[in-house]
């Protein structure tokens, strides 16, 4: 069986096209969703988000597109999002947590830059289905939720995803969720049928028809799904991304009009280019001496505040700053898509071919067309940095970009130390004379072990309250000095008041507590004179209680 992409205006409706290159596919997705008065959406899984971020890139450049949906990012917590950059959009992630060294999982939501979203939702760290949902702010103040979901093979367990829907049902008309649930629609069954019933009792509907998945050619699967309002979905379609994944990248637009502002623009008070004699003119003119008229303090600076602020409005102009958000290099290069057509010719070839020694020869070509795509790439970014961070810029310019790529990973890897035939391995962080510096040179460990260490004196001083006397703990207070003496010394010192007996601890109920020594001392101590008790020498205490209890 050939993989063919159905590509149709309407669910139910299909035009056939067959795989097409990579240029091909994004003039593909620029013609399908160039309406700009609804929600234009993609869906992809990857298999490995940071590895095939370039291949994305390429395909959603230049399109008008809001949403880009992803399933399987592999991602976890210590991947920067600098690194998964893509231009004009910014990245919601629910990355799989799992002390387990396995790979696999995680979703994320690109929404394109000016649209206004936020996380409502999201999968817990239980092994169950992961999911993510943001709300999506559109025209005339409605809102609408977009989820993405990834289901694990061979896992029934969607009950989180059913309860995190059930909470977002009431809230919000229009629901889409689009993933991977690792369910085939093609072979109808027990967890099909509910999947579909479940779905159904929300309102949402799944009206797909075509495979989705190739891992197998022979035998492919309709396991990438869209559950939605079906009278809102105006478009839906599908076609292969490429040969970085069998699962076939679906799009489609939704019956929803979003509000974009992409142009950033910033108002700046330009004191610069304040007309000075102007400004000191009109400041004459104002009526300051009413402030002696005003007898509250509160209302004199309201007053000055009122004139200061006039004075600025109306004599120093204002300046408006456009903020550029493109910031990478140009994919559209010619050579970089003449690689990857043919990078995915060879893929598609050998896959199809049946003789064996033909498809060795198919594999060999792909192999060596992929590695010269990754190495086009990786030089070209190199190139873009040089020229970015090049000295003969101005030093302004320099401290700009740099600033703006400092979360960015570095291109060349720090050089390697040895001794001998030892490797120093490079630390995170280094204590040095108190003080701990961490490689980002930031205070949060050093504060937070300041914090740890107090938290536990002070946790070792509480525990031992009730049975160290007061000078053992002034005196273990003082040792903690190492503030400046005009410091200690504002710390007051006072012995807390206490009561002449003893509080009777409760009772357990049984005659053995009742007659232990903790309680029998107890009320021993309550039985003796308020004089006795008082005492602070202890030698005294003992010729006092040996004539009390003699008597």
């Amino acid at each position: 069986m050939s993989r063919n992409v159905a590509l149709f205006s309407n669910p139910g409706e299909s035009l056939r096209y067959t795989s097409q290159p990579c240029n091909i596919r994004n003039s593909v997705l620029k013609v399908a969703l160039s309406d700009a008065d609804v929600l234009n959406f993609i869906h992809i899984n990857p298999g490995s988000l940071k590895k095939n971020i370039d291949e994305i890139r390429l395909l959603v450049q230049e399109t008008n597109i809001h949403i880009i949906a992803i399933s399987e990012t592999w991602l976890k917590s210590c991947h920067n999002d600098f690194l998964l950059n893509i231009d004009r959009f910014k990245i919601f992630r629910n990355d799989r947590k799992s002390d387990r060294k396995t790979r696999g999982g995680g979703v994320a939501i690109y929404v394109r830059n000016g649209i206004n979203a936020k996380i409502v939702a999201k999968s817990r760290a239980n092994g169950f289905t992961e999911f993510l949902f943001i709300e999506v702010s559109g025209s005339n103040h409605k809102k609408l939720v977009f989820g993405v979901t990834y289901n694990p093979p061979d896992s029934a367990r969607l009950q989180p995803l059913y309860n995190a829907i059930e909470m977002l049902s009431p809230i919000y008309e229009d629901i889409v969720i689009i993933g991977d649930f690792n369910t085939n629609l093609l072979t109808r069954n027990s967890s099909t049928n509910q999947l579909l019933a479940n779905m159904s009792e929300f309102g949402l509907n799944c009206k797909q028809t075509e495979p989705t998945n190739f891992s197998n050619i022979y035998n492919p699967s309709l396991i990438d799904l869209i559950f939605c309002n079906s009278d809102k979905i105006l478009r839906l379609s599908q076609i292969s991304p490429g040969s970085f994944t069998t699962h076939d990248l679906l799009f489609g637009s939704f019956d929803f009009t979003t509000v974009i502002d992409e142009v950033i623009v910033r108002d700046f008070l330009d004191f610069k280019n304040v007309n000075k004699d102007k400004l000191q003119l009109n400041a004459v003119k104002e009526n300051w001496e009413k402030i002696y008229d005003i007898p509250n303090i509160d209302d004199q600076v309201a007053h000055v505040t009122t004139i200061i602020n006039k004075l600025i409005s109306e004599n120093i102009p204002v300046k408006k700053i456009y903020i550029n958000q493109c910031n990478g290099f140009d994919y559209n290069n010619p050579k970089l898509h003449r690689l990857i057509n043919l990078r995915n010719y060879y893929h598609k070839i050998s896959r199809r071919e049946s003789n064996g020694n033909l498809r060795n020869k198919y594999d060999l070509k792909y192999r060596h067309y992929r590695n010269k795509v990754t190495l086009f790439i990786r030089n070209t970014k190199s190139e873009f940095y040089k020229k970015k961070f090049s000295l003969s810029h101005n030093p302004k310019k320099l401290w700009n970009n740099l600033k703006s790529n400092a979360k960015r990973k570095l291109l060349i890897s720090p050089p390697t130390l040895t001794i001998g035939n030892d490797e120093i391995s490079y630390s995170d962080q280094v204590k040095v004379l108190g003080l701990t510096i961490t490689n980002n040179l930031s205070w949060d460990v050093h504060v937070n072990n300041i914090c740890h260490d107090a938290y536990y004196t002070l946790s070792c001083l509480r525990q031992s309250q009730y049975y160290v006397p007061m000078k053992i703990r002034m005196h273990l207070i003082k040792s903690l000095k190492r503030a400046p003496n005009y410091l200690f010394e504002k710390i007051i010192f006072k012995r807390l008041p206490r009561g002449d007996t003893l509080s009777i601890p409760m009772s357990n109920g049984t005659n053995q507590h009742q007659n232990s020594f903790f309680m029998y001392g107890v009320r021993l101590w309550n039985s003796l004179e308020a004089d006795l008790r008082r005492l602070d020498s202890l030698s005294t205490f003992k010729k006092k209680c040996l004539s009390h209890f003699a008597t």
